[in-house]
């Protein structure tokens, strides 16, 4: 698999650009209104889902060396990408003054932090299981 334009990455340059325009043009352009309402929304969207919602479960695989898990892996990448994006914008758009962009952008990192919790949970699973099968060749020379 190879990602040449992450979705991260694209979304944190637009929340910078909607930065920037508000503080050259202020707020009467209608192409910024839009792009402001779109992050806005998906911010609340992001941080209302939990990661059942967003596609993983606990007993996925992340393991690289498999094709669905590489493309597990890097969706999760992505959304991981999107979700800091969509932080950033939450601080630097109200977030550290007003208490339900605050709530926003704690969800927000409850659902990164459960994200990457979840791959780690299913590398270490992953390594626990090659674990037992050493185990139990060792037991049967015996």
């Amino acid at each position: 698999w190879v990602l040449e334009e992450p979705a991260g990455w694209f979304l944190h340059c637009v929340q910078m650009l909607v930065g920037k325009a508000q503080q050259v043009m202020g707020e009467e352009c209608e192409n910024l209104e839009r792009l402001v309402a779109l992050l806005e929304e998906m911010a609340n969207k992001y941080s209302e889902c939990e990661v059942g919602d967003l596609g993983f479960e606990d007993t996925d695989n992340f393991d690289r060396k498999t094709k669905d898990g590489e493309r597990r892996s890097i969706q999760v990448e992505q959304l991981l990408g999107v979700l800091e994006a969509l932080m950033e914008y939450m601080i630097t758009h109200g977030g550290d003054q007003e208490e339900d962009k605050s709530r926003v952008l704690l969800n927000l990192q409850r659902n990164h932090s459960a994200l990457k919790s979840l791959m780690v949970t299913s590398l270490q699973r992953k390594k626990g299981r090659k674990g037992e099968k050493k185990d139990k060749n060792t037991d049967k020379k015996e």
